[in-house]
């Protein structure tokens, strides 16, 4: 009783799977970009919030501050518009990661 269900249950997974597969990759792609592509968008119109939180977290000038609030921003929508279009990926996602880094480090102290 428990294996013949368990062979159907283990059927209709793969059968899932074999249909899923080629639509898979695009919705990873998706939930990537919109990650980063969120995070940009909520900068852009929190832009003085961002540079005042900088600014009090690592403890430097107004001018560091946009900068890196800067690269953080650009950064984030080079690397999905690259994702997106599929160019250049390891390039766009090492860059992503670091971003993830250099915002983990901002925020830790």
């Amino acid at each position: 009783m428990v294996t013949r269900w368990l062979r159907q249950a283990e059927d209709l997974g793969e059968e899932v799977i074999r249909r899923c597969r080629p639509t898979l990759p695009v919705v990873a792609r998706f939930c990537l970009v919109a990650t980063f592509f969120e995070d940009a968008l909520r900068m852009f119109f929190q832009w003085m919030v961002q540079i005042n939180f900088l600014q009090d977290q690592i403890q430097c000038s107004g001018d560091l501050a946009v900068a890196v609030a800067l690269f953080l921003l650009v950064g984030q929508l080079v690397g999905c518009v690259l994702v997106w279009l599929h160019l250049f990926i390891n390039f766009a996602v090492t860059l992503l990661a670091g971003i993830v880094l250099l915002q983990c480090r901002c925020n830790s102290n």
